[in-house]
């Protein structure tokens, strides 16, 4: 289920050059969203037995978008300029 990687993300490792902070800050909070959709559905399928699967698979991909979150909002990682 990871069909998303830092190479599509916006974040850093992406691309060479850095976007500007309007478009780094839209896709920041586009993955924030779909952190929050992954745990709303494994919360709606966790007492499923038929669907543990799937639930762990989500909670990888939840994991995997919140840890480059926090690597992308990492003021080291932030555009140029953004925090003058």
């Amino acid at each position: 289920m990871n069909a998303t990687s830092e190479t599509d993300t916006g974040l850093p490792g992406s691309s060479h050059q850095k976007p500007d902070l309007t478009e780094y800050l839209r896709k920041m909070q586009s993955n924030a969203m779909r952190v929050e959709k992954l745990l709303g559905a494994v919360s709606a399928c966790i007492d499923d037995a038929e669907r543990q699967n799937i639930c762990v698979l989500m909670i990888e991909e939840g994991w995997t978008i919140a840890r480059d979150l926090n690597r992308g909002l990492d003021s080291v990682n932030l555009p140029e300029g953004a925090l003058s």
